[in-house]
């Protein structure tokens, strides 16, 4: 199965010098891989407890890492974290639930009504909700998204339904117009033995007011191909691709032609 690609112009990208952080010591053992996260403009790191099932954190403020605290109210396997860096907002899914945390007082359930924790994406002002339900005998997969504006949730969707218990998978960030996520079966992991491999993958769309991301069809680079003269009629039939969605043609008289108001195609002079 072909997987689609979402490429943006790395010219827009930025970064500073690469710099080391440090290094935290929790003195406990994390049941589970830690999570990092961005917050604040720079990182804050959540994990599981081994002994006592417990969250914690910690984040890095620009000199060191604070020190390790329990979040209240949470507690269970630490699925994923979405952080901003422009606000000190975190949302946390663990034990099949979804908590809103603001880094000092107590974690606020959020849950949807009827839906479950699951894979979280944040698209712009929208925090998407992506996880896997049982029912009747096939596993299937949901999806909710938060206005973190108005902070309510919108209508639950059904996005596959899958003879098999699958692995879910999306990116902590997204543009504003879409969340790319993914669902996977492996026969090493769930029966029956031999059935085939497979991944699935889709865009959900949304409709955040703030970009994140801009994503654009126009092509990168400027593109002439080949011309293709027609004696018959007496013009000359050129397609062009631009990285401009304007294009202005003159004709052999110096005339101005007619503009076509597109990136790509086929024009007659």
């Amino acid at each position: 199965m072909g997987v689609p690609l979402w490429i943006a112009n790395s010219a827009n990208w930025s970064f500073d010098s690469l710099s080391s952080a440090g290094t935290l010591s929790t003195g406990i053992l994390p049941a589970a891989p830690p999570r990092l996260v961005r917050y604040k403009e720079t990182a804050a790191c959540f994990w599981t407890q081994w002994s006592d099932d417990n969250i914690y954190w910690s984040y890095f403020n620009n000199t060191l890492w604070t020190p390790q605290a329990r979040i209240t109210n949470v507690s269970g396997s630490l699925l994923c974290c979405v952080g901003d860096s422009n606000d000190d907002t975190l949302y946390l899914s663990a034990s099949k639930k979804i908590y809103k945390f603001y880094g000092s007082s107590p974690a606020e359930d959020i849950t949807p009504p009827g839906g479950k924790g699951g894979i979280l994406s944040r698209s712009g002002n929208l925090l998407l909700n992506f996880w896997q339900d049982t029912l009747a005998g096939k596993y299937n997969i949901y999806y909710c998204i938060r206005d973190l504006n108005a902070q309510t949730w919108g209508n639950i969707n059904i996005l596959s339904s899958e003879n098999h218990a699958c692995n879910l998978a999306s990116t902590q960030y997204a543009p504003d117009n879409f969340v790319p996520v993914a669902w996977a079966y492996s026969s090493a992991y769930a029966a029956p033995v031999g059935a085939a491999k497979w991944i699935k993958t889709t865009r959900i769309p949304t409709n955040s007011s703030t970009a994140i991301m801009e994503r654009t069809a126009s092509p990168l680079h400027l593109a002439l191909l080949q011309t293709r003269p027609n004696p018959a009629s007496g013009c000359i039939v050129v397609e062009y691709q631009l990285p401009a969605a304007s294009v202005h043609v003159c004709r052999g008289t110096g005339e101005p032609g007619d503009d076509k108001r597109r990136a790509s195609g086929k024009m007659a002079a």
